[in-house]
């Protein structure tokens, strides 16, 4: 099985660095250009079946992005962002701040009305299982967040809270993850964004 990993494109609140999380999102005119190049990029690629959270930016960035190809969509609330609760809407610079105060490792800090990473971790190895037994042997695309993609990685690759929270999510970026014979998961793309070379000289052109 390979599965290809996309995030959506930008958003007035990414352009605004406010937190997301299960708001629905809007996607900006960037944003609907970066899925254009997504969806050239990923246009003769075989999937036999699309996954997207189903929140809005996702669900209509996977609109953009599979209509070249004739395949059912999955829309799925396992695959939604991590739900920042009291701070959805708020300056990532305040839950950095508060976040910073708490005397628990990242991972488990979970604000009110919310969720910690290791309960998104549990929500991305349940659809990792769920993907592995239906689609074997088949080519996947799957369509979410910038956090919740970091946590799959962490989850497919078996890698620490540490590495995974480092890795960079761009919007629309590509990540490939393939499954051996062995049921083994490795990567064979992660954060990958060349399609966007063709948005700087779109920006370059209209400045």
């Amino acid at each position: 099985m390979k599965i290809t990993l996309i995030r959506h494109g930008e958003t007035e609140l990414n352009r605004l660095r406010v937190i997301q999380g299960t708001i629905p999102g809007v996607l900006t005119e960037q944003g609907k250009l970066q899925a254009e190049l997504l969806r050239q990029r990923l246009s003769r690629e075989r999937f036999q079946r699309a996954y997207s959270s189903d929140l809005k930016r996702t669900a209509e960035t996977t609109a953009i992005v599979t209509r070249p190809h004739r395949i059912s969509i999955s829309f799925t609330p396992l695959l939604r962002e991590r739900c920042f609760g009291v701070f959805q809407g708020r300056p990532f610079s305040e839950y950095d701040e508060w976040s910073e105060a708490q005397t628990v490792p990242l991972w488990e800090i979970q604000p009110s009305g919310g969720e910690s990473f290791i309960d998104v971790e549990e929500r991305a190895a349940a659809f990792l299982d769920m993907v592995s037994e239906e689609h074997k042997g088949e080519h996947i695309l799957v369509s979410a967040h910038g956090l919740f993609n970091q946590v799959l990685i962490k989850v497919a690759l078996g890698l620490s809270w540490h590495e995974a929270l480092s890795l960079k999510q761009s919007n629309t970026c590509v990540n490939v993850l393939s499954l051996d014979d062995s049921g083994k998961m490795g990567a064979l793309a992660v954060n990958c964004v060349s399609h966007l070379q063709a948005e700087i000289v779109t920006s370059n052109l209209e400045s």
